[in-house]
């Protein structure tokens, strides 16, 4: 894609008015510039890859990505694309959960959660009346757990990236109440980078919160059809997107639109999740992407699992509740805990 600066300046803040204008025109000659490659990056003469290329709402998943366990194989990818970049500028875009950094128990990470979502889903959750209840219980466990690395060498990785001159930017399904706990295990680990700068003609909020209007204009910029329905609070900061579950494919073509005065020809995009990867890869925006599902983190969850989280759970809301008063006291684990 071929993104321009217009006379050199960045537009932040425009008045109301103009700001639809500028949308307007910008989005405009993005998507009429934007037409995808048709080489895949795999089969150009003189270029190996691990990855496989992928354009917008052109291909569908998992075909169109790759399994991987190390996330050298990522980072390699990007480096290979910037050598062949012609703007010299590619954007590496790292999932956090179980892709960056983990849980080192069960309680509390993604594989909880989705677990608890799942029995909340089919009306048969014991420990959790409602997802507002989960929401709070999974809050309260980010604030007080700390993370590891899903492989040693991951945050050298990530400089080593940043340093051959990739911006790097985290994309998370996690919501905004969840942006403190999650910048601090990223550096608690040494995750350390330069955030892209998220200012542009069709999308600069300075305070870092995008809503539904926002998101809109962003998706109508680069040529997609937003949803019907109300797009639910994101943030946007220090080079740290939270989504709060919505499609990462869209997601990510709202990041490319506070990115536009920015030009990228090519975008890596690394998470753990399907289904994550089949948004991207049916979804994302308009730039030649390549595509890793990231595997090393086993997804299974075994009932031992189940059975140790549900004690340490109510030991944990057992001493919360005799100590203080809190929401969290009111969940169904916690009135069983304390009787």
């Amino acid at each position: 894609m071929f993104i321009r600066k217009f006379g050199g300046k960045v537009f932040c803040r425009p008045e109301a008015g103009k700001r639809n204008i500028w949308a307007l025109i910008i989005g405009t000659a993005l998507w009429t510039a934007s037409a995808p490659n048709s080489t895949a990056l795999a089969g150009e003469p003189g270029r190996s890859s691990s990855a496989v290329e992928s354009t917008a709402n052109t291909s569908s998943a998992p075909s169109n990505s790759v399994q991987t366990v190390d996330l050298q194989e990522v980072v390699d990818e990007a480096l290979r694309a910037l050598e062949n970049s012609t703007v010299r500028r590619v954007l590496l875009v790292f999932d956090i959960d179980n892709t960056v950094l983990t849980m080192p128990q069960f309680l509390g990470g993604d594989r909880w959660y989705n677990h608890q979502a799942a029995l909340l889903a089919e009306n048969r959750n014991p420990d959790f009346a409602s997802f507002d209840e989960l929401f709070e219980a999974q809050g309260a466990l980010f604030s007080v757990a700390g993370m590891r690395l899903t492989q040693p060498n991951g945050a050298s990785l990530i400089a080593e990236a940043e340093a051959a001159g990739i911006d790097v930017a985290f994309l998370t399904a996690r919501g905004p109440s969840f942006f403190d706990a999650t910048r601090r295990e990223l550096s608690r680990n040494d995750i350390n980078f330069t955030p892209v700068h998220t200012c542009s003609a069709i999308l600069c909020d300075l305070d870092g919160i995008l809503e539904d209007a926002d998101i809109r204009r962003a998706l109508q910029a680069f040529g997609a059809v937003p949803d019907s329905e109300t797009y639910r609070r994101v943030a946007l900061r220090g080079g740290v997107m939270m989504v709060a579950g919505q499609d990462k494919g869209e997601m990510l073509r709202v990041l490319l639109a506070t990115l536009v005065h920015t030009q990228y020809d090519h975008i890596v995009f690394v998470d753990d999740a399907e289904k994550n990867i089949e948004a991207v890869a049916s979804n994302g925006p308009p730039i030649p992407t390549s595509i890793f599902h990231y595997t090393r983190i086993d997804t299974d969850v075994t009932p031992s699992e189940i059975r140790q989280a549900r004690g340490e759970w109510q030991t944990l809301l057992a001493s919360i509740c005799t100590a203080m008063r809190s929401r969290l006291c009111d969940s169904p684990s916690a009135m069983s805990s304390t009787q």
